[in-house]
Parts: structure tokens; sequence; C-alpha cells
């Protein structure tokens, strides 16, 4: 698969997001960096402030995934946030349907914590 095919399966499943896709160092594979917002709408305009944090790499027939973390209130009295995390996943043999798959699962995770999403994340219409 191809950095386009790649962006064109996020934006599939999320299409009002932002996702950056690009050859990995030295030529390693293509990376994937998935957001929930478009740069215009980060707080401050830092890509880091996105709710979600998501992350994965193809390389060769192998798609691995460093984390998918969405932020969320805390129940911890002396902390604000707090971060949800959906469990990394390899995947062999990789195809365009194993990865939309993956990335409806992805979906489905944060519609799921929603309902933990701190107000000044309106991400309403994201997912």
């Amino acid at each position: 698969m191809n950095n386009e095919e790649i962006k064109a399966l996020w934006m599939s499943v999320f299409p009002n997001s932002h996702a950056v896709v690009n050859i990995g160092p030295l030529g390693g594979g293509v990376y994937i960096k998935g957001y929930l917002q478009k740069p215009g709408e980060w707080i401050n305009g830092i890509s880091h402030n996105d709710p979600l944090s998501y992350t994965g790499w193809v390389n060769g027939e192998e798609y691995k995934e460093d984390g998918t973390m969405l932020l969320r209130r805390s129940n911890v009295p002396h902390m604000v946030f707090s971060w949800a995390r959906m469990r990394k996943k390899t995947i062999k043999q990789i195809t365009p349907e194993k990865l939309l798959k993956r990335f409806q699962e992805i979906r489905e995770f944060v519609r799921a914590n929603l309902e933990n999403m701190p107000e000044r994340y309106d991400i309403r219409g994201k997912v």
C-alpha cells in the first residue's frame, strides 16, 4: 500500500479529521499519524493537543501500531486528564480491507469513550 491509499482509508473512516502519512526513516515502510481534529482546530495549533494519539507503520506485508490513546477526563482527584488506551495490534499480510477494519475498530473505541471526553474537545461529527 502506498501513502495515498493509507490516507484515503483513514479519511474514509474519519472524514472530518486529519492524517499524516510519510515514508519512514531511511525508507523503511510507511508511517501514519492519525488525528481526530484538523490542524486549524488544534488548541494553540499544536498537533499534540489533538484528543487522539494514533501511530502505525506499514513495513512490507506487516502493519504495527505504536499505540492508540484517547484523551478523557480523569477520575483521579489530582489530575485533570488521563488517557483511554487501546491495545496495540500487529496485522500480518496487511491488505487495504484489513487496515480499513482496524481503523473502524479505532472509530468504535472513540465512540465508546465519547461521554468521558473533556468539554473543550468538541469532536461531534468526527466519528
